[in-house]
């Protein structure tokens, strides 16, 4: 009979903890899902939330080892914006799960997120002739490609006043000719970086270039 009343008790004991969730026995690991929201210096790091846990624990490193690791994040209510960080660069995030950051579950599954390239700087152009000119902007380290986009209108919203082939030309380096214009015309460019994650936004400044007069 006292055997019997120690296992019903020490059985509660057990019933209680793993229904109060302070021990891992009653969560599951989450499952991180791939990231959303990614620009330059952000991404959304997300992940399925677990029954039962109201704490979350994430890891952010540049290595899949997270031997370099770049944010360390306790006490998470649910997916979170991760900020700061470098452009043009990845990234692996990991989450385990808790009650009150207690007895956690392991760490879940990594996913990897790139970040964007950051915009570049459009600069000043050269060489302005009749008929062409030098576009030039800022190379952004690590961005081997740009798009150039040209337009004889300032806010670029009709595509008919995109220069021909220069509606998003890839061109590589800090600098392009552009040939082929109207004498004594105003015509404006702005520019992309494209990284490993895909486009920059518009460079935040636009060139207004005049070309000289002449036949």
């Amino acid at each position: 009979m006292m055997f019997r009343k120690l296992y019903m008790l020490f059985f509660g004991l057990v019933l209680v903890s793993c229904s109060k969730n302070e021990d891992p026995c009653s969560l599951t690991t989450p499952l991180a899902t791939p990231a959303t929201a990614v620009s330059a210096g952000q991404f959304k790091a997300n992940w399925n939330k677990v029954s039962g846990a109201n704490a979350y624990h994430l890891q952010v490193a540049a290595t899949d080892d997270f031997s370099a690791m770049a944010q360390d994040i306790d006490l998470l209510a649910g997916p979170t914006e991760v900020l700061n960080l470098e452009a043009n660069q990845t990234y692996y995030y990991r989450v385990s799960a808790s009650v009150n950051n207690g007895n956690p579950t392991p760490f879940s599954n990594v996913v990897s997120v790139t970040t964007r390239p950051d915009a570049p700087l459009a600069k000043e152009a050269t060489a302005i002739m009749a008929k062409s000119f030098q576009a030039h902007w800022q190379k952004e380290a690590g961005i081997r490609e740009y798009k150039l986009f040209i337009s004889t209108s300032n806010d670029f919203s009709k595509p008919s006043a995109y220069l021909k082939n220069f509606a998003g030309i890839v061109v590589e380096g800090d600098a392009a000719m552009v040939s082929g214009l109207q004498p004594n015309q105003v015509y404006y460019y702005r520019v992309k970086a494209i990284g490993q994650a895909g486009e920059s936004e518009f460079s935040e400044n636009t060139i207004a270039v005049l070309t000289e007069p002449g036949q």
